[in-house]
């Protein structure tokens, strides 16, 4: 189910429905006479060359301009994807084409980056899927020979952008989830096969192969599977999942969690050694003050739409608003404590909306049976608990949540047990459904925090969303007033320093919600959608006992 007023969804058929535009009819009362005819396939076959001819040039000026913007330190990964990963020997093509539009990942540019050997092509031969990959060289209808097709994520340039959202640690977390906890879950696979027997049901697949890393500072970025090859789809973002694809976002999930939970049991040491210093990329005790005022602008928004309301049945709903309002900080980080929830806690996903796995479908029902997931850049230490409401908070309706909520904590839950039971494992030990339950009503606001962050991004168009960039710079540029005020001020007693702290403080605080009001994400098409979300969740994490823990705060 869509967001009203969301935009269109395009469909598969768009490029066929353009070139049936193209074709060239004619209505005679007689048939046509075999020079019409030839006259007609003439100018039928003129037409399509400059078809081909202006789309060549205007993809080839496309891939030139993406083209630079790629390092060369990037340029020198493929060279050697090509010829080690490849067998492609020089010369080659290189193409690319983003597939990450604003609002979609705001962490890295995202491409699709093709290399394909230069060779002799019959122009006359139908290229398949090749229209994807269009160089200079080769026309859109060549069929490539020999081609490699990956995804690249390069991180964002603009200074005030990285040191406000950290990017140098995100792109660590990720390349250290793939390289060494993804790794270590390889691993204990293969090793557990041979006492229980190779099942492919257990096989720790659900995330794309990586290829290449590389982490220096400014130029971050990574070369991994291209997931859709495989027939892997994501999941429209302004389209409201349904049970099916739930349900294998919950699957899959699950599976991730177990293999954490299994590498716990089956390998302590190493398990120690790869959480030791997982510190929360977006909940520590360093969050940026305008990260924390953003998620309150829209909880304090929620709350006075449900009061204006009037609605006698939400007191309950609009005194946990306050409360979450008034102590967001903490109760984030409380939420994603790992130690705290230990030996129940896992390597969580930790951005787990969306966007951020892709489906495979039946060919007969068109339903999702399986999903992979992607973008591990705030995994994070915590308890199983905050990636299921994440996700059930973020990215479904309360129609969903009414019909099926139940059912899909089951199916996480089964899944779970299967996969521990490969391992030769208990659930009822190592993670007891009491406990999950428990996890639940402590933890389940992080639904509503992580929702209050999300949904004014989720719901707008490209065209509603601010340009991050300079959002970011006007971020520093407060941050910098109000260092500079400080230094401008040293010297006094104890009580006039703290009077200035406190009079810099609130000056600061006035600057950011100046700021994210001059930036504010909603207007008139999306509030509604907003209010309708927000007010639908609340209902449902009162039902389910999830407000209570802030209640007594």
């Amino acid at each position: 189910m869509a967001d009203n007023n969301n935009n269109e969804i395009p469909t598969k058929n768009d490029n066929n429905q353009n070139n049936n535009k193209n074709e060239i009819t004619t209505s005679t009362s007689s048939p046509p006479s075999s020079a019409m005819q030839t006259n007609t396939t003439t100018q039928q076959q003129q037409q399509r060359q400059q078809q081909h001819h202006h789309q060549n040039t205007q993809n080839t000026n496309e891939n030139r301009e993406i083209l630079t913007k790629l390092s060369p330190k990037v340029l020198h990964a493929y060279e050697q994807l090509a010829r080690e990963r490849a067998n492609i020997a020089s010369p080659y093509e290189l193409t690319a084409k983003p597939i990450s539009g604003v609002g979609e990942n705001c962490y890295g540019l995202i491409m699709q980056v093709c290399v394909r050997a230069k060779h002799a092509v019959n122009n006359n031969e139908s290229s398949g899927n090749s229209a994807e990959c269009v160089t200079a060289e080769t026309d859109v209808d060549a069929k490539p020979m020999h081609e490699f097709i990956t995804i690249l994520k390069m991180s964002p340039k603009n200074p005030a952008f990285r040191d406000h959202s950290h990017i140098s640690e995100l792109y660590q977390r990720e390349v250290f989830l793939y390289e060494r906890v993804f790794r270590e879950y390889q691993t204990l696979y293969a090793e557990q096969k041979q006492q229980s027997g190779e099942n492919q049901q257990f096989q720790f697949d659900i995330v794309p192969e990586i290829f290449y890393t590389c982490l220096d500072p400014m130029d971050e970025f990574f070369i991994c599977e291209d997931l859709s090859l495989s027939g892997h789809r994501q999941n429209v973002r302004t389209q409201m999942p349904t049970i099916d694809l739930a349900s294998a976002t919950f699957r899959a999930i699950a599976k991730f969690h177990a293999m954490s939970f299994a590498l716990q049991s089956k390998k302590p040491e190493i398990f120690k050694e790869l959480i030791s210093n997982y510190q929360d990329n977006l909940f520590n005790e360093n969050i940026d003050p305008i990260t924390i005022e953003f998620a309150r602008k829209y909880l304090r928004k929620t709350r006075v739409m449900l009061e204006q309301d009037g609605r006698v049945t939400a007191v309950k709903q609009i005194e946990a608003l306050k409360k979450l309002e008034e102590h967001f900080k903490i109760v984030s980080m409380q939420c994603v404590n790992g130690p705290q929830a230990a030996p129940y806690a896992v390597i969580c996903h930790g951005d787990y909306w969306n966007n951020n796995m892709l489906y495979k479908y039946d060919d007969h029902t068109q339903e999702a049976v399986s999903a992979k997931l992607i973008d591990f850049q705030l995994s994070r230490y915590s308890s199983p608990v905050v990636d299921l409401m994440h996700y059930l908070c973020t990215s479904t309706d309360r129609d969903l949540r009414k019909q099926h909520f139940k059912e899909l904590l089951d199916i996480y839950y089964q899944t779970l047990r299967e996969h521990l039971e490969y391992y030769q494992l208990d659930v009822g030990v190592v993670y007891p459904r009491e406990i999950f339950l428990q996890h639940l009503k402590e933890i389940g606001i992080f639904g509503l925090c992580m929702a209050a962050f999300s949904i004014p991004f989720f719901i707008s168009n490209s065209n509603e969303l601010p340009d991050m960039d300079e959002v970011a710079t006007a971020i520093r540029d407060i941050s910098s007033s109000s260092e500079n005020s400080d230094e401008d001020e040293v010297g006094g007693g104890d009580q006039e320093m703290n009077d200035i702290d406190k009079t810099t403080a609130k000056a600061a605080d006035a600057k950011r919600k100046e700021l994210l009001d001059e930036y504010d994400l909603l207007t008139e098409r999306t509030l509604p959608i907003f209010k309708r979300r927000m007010f639908g969740l609340l209902k449902d994490l009162e039902e389910y006992g999830m407000l209570e823990c802030v209640l007594k705060l």
